[in-house]
């Protein structure tokens, strides 16, 4: 009998489950003014676009899921890659992202488990970014699309430092797992 539009931000219900589960995984509970129900592309679009003026830049992990670039692109946003190198078995690595800010960056995207290698960034490469994000005032999205299908390796997010409250913003999904 639910024959309404719902809420613009997800069912209720939904959007409580999704509290549970963070708190579950990430150990602390997002309120639920804190989610958003919508595509994943959407949500990489959204940030971009409010957060990021025409001109300026992101930093995103490169090779890297094609709606980053194409979202950058139409918003007339610069787009820089990091390049995934085999030598740091193709994870972002912190070093290599402290090289590409300048003053027109403004966010940070980061991939872990990576798509489309599959790299899993270690718990000091998760932290060294976020003081990156820290130290330059930018903001981070945390795309863990694929945070539940890792079997060897432990997964770790940025947004514990902050509880997605200042800087980080989680994008995850149901879908994938």
């Amino acid at each position: 009998n639910q024959t309404h539009y719902t809420n613009s931000q997800g069912i209720l219900e939904f959007r409580e489950a999704i509290a549970e589960t963070t708190e579950c995984d990430l150990g602390y509970r997002p309120h639920l003014d804190q989610i958003l129900v919508c595509p994943a592309n959407a949500i990489i679009d959204f940030t971009i676009r409010c957060l990021v003026n025409p001109g300026e830049e992101v930093i995103f992990p490169d090779p890297g899921f094609p709606t980053y670039i194409s979202a950058m692109e139409y918003n007339r946003i610069v787009p820089i890659g990091v390049q995934l190198k085999e030598e740091n078995e193709f994870r972002m690595n912190p070093r290599d992202i402290s090289k590409k800010i300048s003053t027109k960056t403004r966010l940070i995207i980061i991939n872990s488990p990576q798509n489309p290698t599959g790299a899993v960034m270690s718990e000091d490469e998760i932290q060294d970014v976020y003081k990156i994000a820290e130290e330059y005032d930018l903001y981070l999205l945390s795309d863990e699309v694929y945070s539940k299908l890792i079997y060897d390796k432990l997964h770790h997010s940025p947004t514990i430092f902050d509880q997605c409250r200042e800087r980080t913003i989680l994008l995850k999904s149901f879908s994938k797992a």
